[in-house]
């Protein structure tokens, strides 16, 4: 199962394009994304967030791309570059293909904070 992004929008500003915003400081910043994401050729998706940051506190680095590094729920690069960060999600989220979404959901939760993640259904 080949997944894509849906869509996806800055957290810390709903009215804000995602491609338009630029934060105070591009160097010193942490910027909150939250995407849409589900398997291709559906409409379907769930929600996946993620802090891009010019620090993460995570020391575990999970998947990196040259000078981007994606830890759990962040993801560190050394100055705030809109098309620069979603590449990376792009490339990360194509070399994704597994037979279920479970399997899914279980890679992209190793960087984003899933949508059900942690879920626990109540008892009756």
């Amino acid at each position: 199962m080949k997944v894509e992004i849906k869509s996806h929008m800055i957290i810390d500003d709903f009215l804000i394009t995602p491609e338009f915003y630029i934060p105070d400081n591009k160097i010193e910043f942490s910027v909150g994304f939250s995407f849409n994401i589900g398997p291709k050729d559906t409409d379907a998706s769930e929600i996946f967030n993620v802090r891009t940051s010019n620090k993460c506190l995570q020391k575990n680095i999970v998947y990196s791309d040259g000078d981007i590094l994606f830890r759990k729920g962040c993801i560190e690069l050394e100055y705030y570059d809109y098309n620069k960060i979603v590449n990376a999600i792009k490339k990360y989220i194509d070399n994704i293909d597994y037979d279920t979404w479970n399997e899914v959901e279980t890679e992209l939760t190793k960087v984003f904070l899933g949508e059900f993640e942690n879920y626990q259904q109540a008892l009756e």
